[in-house]
């Protein structure tokens, strides 16, 4: 190791180091700053773009879409959510309630395609991922896509089982033929729920399998 005698033997051989690395410590600085630039700029955009689209979502949600004349409109916030905004939260949220109320319209093909829209942008575990798998699974019981159904319902990622969940896996294998199975997702809905009326419903359906 080097042994310096005086303090300016010390100083100078900092200027010499600093000197020789220069060049090492300007582009490192630069880096640096760039990634805190970037890092701060995407921050800032995705805040930008998120107060934007609870804007444009807002707007949306405020119509009433049972009046033909703000159809024009509401499509066109909705249409503005989905393709400028689809990264946000807001945009997913606009779809679990369009598709929504397309199934209470009856227009069951329109709230599927939503809900495979949001599955297919959201990841496993994801709540709106979550919610576009139950809903897909109770339309595709409906329509009789019984294998379907059962494929968005496995897809569901939960900590723990669940009542509903296993209440409609019940349905998709009995419109499969698969009695036992579902025998055995009513019990487990059976088992599982803390809710009367779901409890009563599982009940009514393994009652009928007997019959």
């Amino acid at each position: 190791m080097v042994e310096y005698r005086t303090d300016e033997e010390r100083l100078s051989a900092i200027i010499n180091f600093f000197n020789d690395y220069k060049k090492f410590f300007v582009w490192g600085s630069v880096g640096l700053f760039l990634v805190v630039l970037v890092f701060i700029s995407v921050s800032n955009f995705r805040a930008n773009q998120n107060s934007i689209a609870y804007s444009v979502y807002s707007k949306w949600s405020e119509i009433d879409f049972s009046d033909e004349s703000k159809a024009m409109e509401a499509d066109g916030l909705f249409n503005l959510l989905q393709d400028d905004y689809s990264s946000t939260g807001f945009s997913n949220l606009a779809l679990v309630i369009e598709s929504s109320r397309l199934a209470e319209e009856k227009n069951l093909d329109a709230a599927l395609d939503l809900l495979y829209k949001l599955k297919n942008k959201t990841s496993r575990g994801n709540l709106f991922n979550l919610i576009a798998n139950l809903n897909i699974g109770r339309i595709e019981i409906v329509n009789g896509n019984f294998d379907l159904a059962l494929k968005a319902l496995d897809a569901i990622s939960l900590d723990k089982e669940n009542a509903t969940v296993a209440s409609l896996k019940g349905d998709a294998l009995r419109g499969l033929g698969r009695l036992e199975l579902a025998e055995a997702q009513y019990t487990k809905a059976i088992d599982l729920s803390q809710i009367a009326e779901e409890r009563a419903v599982a009940e009514y359906k393994l009652k009928l399998l007997s019959q």
